[in-house]
C-alpha cells in the first residue's frame, strides 16, 4: 500500500532551478520520495495544510560534534585553544557509551527540532568499541538522515592531538562498516573523521586515509584554523603525501593559502564552514566567499554547542554578516562600491541546503525539493510576528525565521515534527542520564510526576541495525519510558542469524509474527512459525537461530522490565546443543510451554468441538462480550508467573468503556483502526502502533472502522483474582448514588 503525504498550498522554495519557486504550491510525498511539486495536486493522501507556511528542503549540517549536546553551554567564552583543554582533555575522557547515546540522541533531536534533516556527526569520542555503537544507535533511533563520521578516541590530549602516534583502530572501523553500513543506501551512511597532519605523524595520517579508501567511505578533516593549526599548512602536507582527493571534506579552511585553495578545488574536495564558531572562538574569518571564488560550493555547520547555538539560522546569519562586513570594510578602505558577488540572502539558503547535501555526498538524495529525491522537507510558520509579512520568502527564512517557526519536519517521508512539536521520544536522552524528565514519547502523559501512558506510532521508532550476529530488537516500551513491569519490543532475526545462549532474571513471552525461528533450550529445540507463541521462565538458558529463507519477526514481553544498570538483567551462558527442532503441537507434552494462534480462532461462529479438542486449556476457549472477543495465549496455565499475553478482537460495534487496572498493559495493533483514550487524551491507532497504559491509567477503546480491530495485549504483573478492573461508569454510579 502506497503511503502518501500531501503538503498543500504552501509557499514552496524548491532550491531546484527546474522546479522553481511556487508562491502557492503542493508537494506530494509517496513512500518516502518526493513524487511531485506543482501548483496544485490532487491525490489520495494525508493532507497537511501549508497555508501561510514556507516550504523548503531540510537544512544540512556538515560538521557537528553531536556527543557534546549534553555539555551544552559549558564553554561560552572559550577560544579554540581553551576548547582542546576544557572539552577534549577534561570532559571527553569521562564519557561512557551511555553518555554518548544520550548526547547523540539529544543532539539529533535538537537538529530535527530546528529543521536540520541531515547531519554529519563528527564523532571523535570513540574511547571504547562500545562508544560508536552507542552513537549509531542514537542516530538510528532519532530518525535523522546522518553521515556517521568515525573519529579517534579522546582520552588524552597529549596522546591524540600532539603529533599523535595512535591511528584510529582499523579493525573497529571495519567492524562498524560491516555491522551497520554494509549498504550505502540507508538513512545512515559512514565516513572517517581524521585529525590530519600537524596533529598526527605522517604514517598515522597515511594509514587513516588508506583505511577510508579501502572501505570506500569519505573523509572529513579540520584544517587551517586557529593559532596552531592555522599555521600547519595541512592541505599542503596532504598534497605532499599524495592524499588529496574528491572524497575529502575540509572543515574551517580559515587560513588556507592561495595555493592550498587551488589544491582543494583542483582535487575536487569540498568545504564545510562553521561561521559562528570561527568568528567567536578565534578560528579565523569564515571563508564562504573565498571558497566560492575558487569554484567550490561551501556548506555550513554548527560544530560545537558547548559554545554556540545548535541551529542553522544562527550559522546563516553569522556567515552572511561576517562576509559582508569583511567585504564592506575592504571596499571602504579602497573607496570603491561593493562587488556584484556579495553574498545574498537567497544564496545563503542554497548554501544551507543544496550545498550541504553536495558536501555530505547526498545531493542525489536530498538538498532540494526535486521529484525523485527522498522527502526531507521543512515547513516554517510565516504568519508568526517575527516573519510576517513575507515580501521575499528566501530572506524570510534566512534573516527573519528562527527555530520557533519550524512547524513541520519530514525526513525520508516520515513526519518528525508536527504542529511545532517533535513526535519522537524527547525524554529518552534525559532518562538515560537519570535527569528529571517529562512524560516519555512524542505522545503521552503523566500525573504527579508518574508516567501513566505512552503511544508510539509505527513510523516513529525506526528499525535499529542488525548486530554482528544478525539480530535486532526495536524497543517499544521499556525502563526509560517509566515502565516498572513491562519490557515490550519487536525482534527480528535473519535466516542466517543467531542469538547466543543466555539467561534472564525476568520472564520472557513471545508471539511469532512472520517467518520461522528455532529456539534452543536445555530440554530440546523447537521450530517456531508464524502464529506460535510461548513462555521462557526466569532463569532458563536459551538461544535463537534463524530458519528458512527469510527473516523471522516476533513480539516479546519481558516481565519485570530489564534494568540497564544491571546489564539488562541478562547473562551469557555456555552454548546449548542444537538438536533437530520439534514443531509446536499443544497436545504434545514436549511443547507444553508453547501454543499456536490463528486469526480464525477469534470468530465465535467457528468455535467447533474439533478446535476445542486440541487442548483442554482456556487457551482454546473464547471470551466474548460487548462485541469483544479475547483469546488467552500466555498465562499461568502455560507456566507464566509475572505476565500474561493474549489476543483481543473488536467487532465493528465493539466498545470498552473507560477503566483502569492495578497493573500495566501493552497493546500492539495488528489489524483495523481504534479510537483510544488514555487519561483523557484521544488517539487514532492502527497497524504497527503501540500503546502502553501504566497502573492507574484510565483508558478505553472503540473500533473506528467497519472491519475487525485486533491487537496483541500483555499485562504485568498478572492480574489479581478480584478487582482487576475499575470501570469509570461504576464509580460514577456509586458517587451519584451516595450524593443523592
Amino acid at each position: 500500500m502506497t503511503d502518501r503525504i500531501l503538503l498543500r498550498a504552501g509557499h514552496v522554495i524548491s532550491m531546484d532551478a527546474s522546479v522553481g519557486d511556487l508562491p502557492r504550491g503542493d508537494v506530494l510525498i509517496e513512500d518516502g520520495k518526493i513524487a511531485a511539486v506543482q501548483p496544485e495536486i490532487s491525490a489520495d493522501a494525508e493532507v497537511l495544510d501549508m497555508t501561510g507556511r514556507i516550504v523548503i528542503p531540510g537544512f544540512v549540517d556538515t560538521h557537528r560534534h553531536t556527543w557534546e549536546a549534553s555539555i551544552r553551554g559549558v564553554a561560552p567564552d572559550a577560544t579554540l585553544d581553551d576548547y582542546f583543554v576544557d572539552i577534549l582533555d577534561t570532559f571527553a575522557p569521562l564519557y561512557t557509551p551511555e553518555d554518548v547515546y544520550a548526547a547523540n540522541l539529544a543532539g539529533a533531536l535538537e537538529c530535527l527540532n530546528a529543521g536540520i534533516t541531515t547531519l554529519v556527526d563528527w564523532s571523535h569520542i570513540n574511547n571504547t568499541p562500545a562508544h560508536p555503537d552507542a552513537a549509531i544507535q542514537a542516530l538510528t533511533e532519532s530518525g535523522i538522515r546522518a553521515q556517521y563520521a568515525y573519529g579517534s578516541a579522546n582520552t588524552s590530549l597529549a596522546d591524540y592531538w600532539f603529533e599523535s602516534k595512535i591511528a584510529i583502530p582499523g579493525d573497529d572501523v571495519r567492524r562498524i562498516r560491516d555491522t551497520y553500513f554494509a549498504s550505502d543506501d540507508g538513512l545512515l551512511t559512514m565516513a572517517l573523521a581524521t585529525r590530519g597532519p600537524g596533529f598526527c605523524l605522517g604514517d598515522v595520517v597515511t594509514s587513516e586515509w588508506a583505511l577510508a579508501r579501502e572501505l570506500d567511505i569519505p573523509i572529513t578533516v579540520h584544517v587551517a584554523m586557529g593559532r596552531l593549526a592555522g599555521r600547519f599548512g595541512m592541505v599542503k602536507q596532504l598534497s605532499d603525501l599524495g592524499l588529496l582527493g574528491p572524497d575529502t571534506t575540509y572543515v574551517h579552511c580559515c587560513y588556507l593559502s592561495e595555493d592550498e585553495w587551488r589544491m582543494v578545488a583542483d582535487s575536487g574536495g569540498t568545504v564545510s564552514v562553521a561561521p559562528q564558531v570561527e568568528t567567536q572562538m578565534g578560528h579565523g574569518w569564515p571563508p564562504v566567499m573565498k571558497a566560492i571564488e575558487y569554484g567550490l560550493r561551501p556548506s555550513l555547520s554548527i560544530d560545537v554547542v558547548t559554545t554556540v547555538p545548535g541551529d542553522m539560522f544562527t550559522q546563516i546569519r553569522a556567515a552572511f554578516g561576517a562576509e559582508r562586513a569583511r567585504v564592506n570594510a575592504d571596499c571602504w578602505k579602497a573607496n570603491m562600491p561593493v562587488p556584484d558577488t556579495m553574498l545574498t540572502a537567497r544564496r545563503m539558503l542554497e548554501i544551507a541546503t543544496a550545498n550541504g547535501a553536495h558536501v555530505a555526498g547526498l545531493e542525489h538524495r536530498t538538498g532540494s525539493l526535486t521529484p525523485g529525491k527522498r522527502a526531507d522537507v521543512v515547513a516554517l510558520d510565516a504568519t508568526a510576528l517575527n516573519v510576517a509579512p513575507v515580501h521575499d520568502a528566501a530572506s524570510a527564512v534566512t534573516l527573519c525565521a528562527d527555530v520557533s517557526n519550524v512547524e513541520t519536519v519530514v525526513v525520508d517521508g516520515v513526519i518528525h515534527k508536527r504542529d511545532g512539536k517533535l513526535t519522537g521520544d524527547v525524554a529518552r536522552p534525559a532518562a538515560r542520564r537519570g535527569v528529571p524528565r517529562p512524560a516519555p514519547g512524542g505522545e503521552g502523559g503523566e500525573a504527579d510526576g508518574m508516567t501513566r501512558h505512552l503511544v508510539r506510532r509505527a513510523a516513529e521508532v525506526p528499525e535499529p541495525p542488525y548486530d554482528t550476529h544478525g539480530h535486532r530488537r526495536r524497543t517499544l516500551v521499556g525502563e526509560d519510558d517509566g515502565s516498572v513491569h513491562t519490557g515490550f519490543g519487536l525482534c527480528q532475526l535473519r535466516s542466517d542469524g543467531r542469538v547466543l545462549a543466555h539467561v534472564h532474571s525476568y520472564e520472557e513471552s513471545f508471539h511469532i509474527l512472520d517467518g520461522a525461528v528455532v529456539l534452543d533450550v536445555p530440554d530440546g529445540s523447537y521450530l517456531l512459525e508464524e502464529g506460535d507463541y510461548g513462555i521462557l521462565p526466569t532463569g532458563v538458558p536459551h538461544a535463537w537461530r534463524g530458519s528458512g529463507d527469510t527473516a523471522a519477526r516476533w513480539a516479546d514481553m519481558l516481565a519485570p522490565v530489564p534494568r540497564a544498570r544491571y546489564d539488562h538483567d541478562t547473562q551469557r551462558v555456555s552454548d546449548l546443543p542444537e538438536r533437530d527442532p520439534v514443531r509446536i503441537d499443544v497436545r504434545d507434552p514436549r511443547t507444553r510451554r508453547f501454543g499456536h494462534f490463528e486469526p480464525a480462532q477469534m470468530d465465535p461462529g467457528k468455535q467447533s468441538q474439533d478446535l476445542l479438542a486440541v487442548s483442554a486449556s482456556m487457551r482454546t476457549a473464547l471470551l466474548v462480550y460487548s462485541g469483544i472477543t479475547v483469546k488467552m495465549m500466555v498465562d499461568s496455565d502455560l507456566g507464566a508467573v509475572a505476565s500474561t499475553m493474549f489476543m483481543v478482537q473488536y467487532a465493528p460495534d465493539g466498545v470498552a468503556g473507560t477503566h483502569d487496572h492495578p497493573f500495566e498493559e501493552t497493546y500492539y495493533f495488528l489489524e483495523g483502526e481504534a479510537d483510544a483514550v488514555f487519561d483523557g487524551e484521544r488517539y487514532r491507532l492502527g497497524p504497527g502502533d503501540c500503546a502502553w497504559a501504566g497502573a492507574g491509567c484510565v483508558h478505553g477503546f472503540a473500533n473506528a472502522g467497519q472491519g475487525p480491530l485486533r491487537w496483541l495485549e500483555t499485562q504485568a504483573p498478572q492480574p489479581p483474582p478480584r478487582h482487576s478492573y475499575r470501570f469509570t461508569r461504576d464509580w460514577d454510579y456509586l458517587r451519584e448514588a451516595l450524593e443523592s
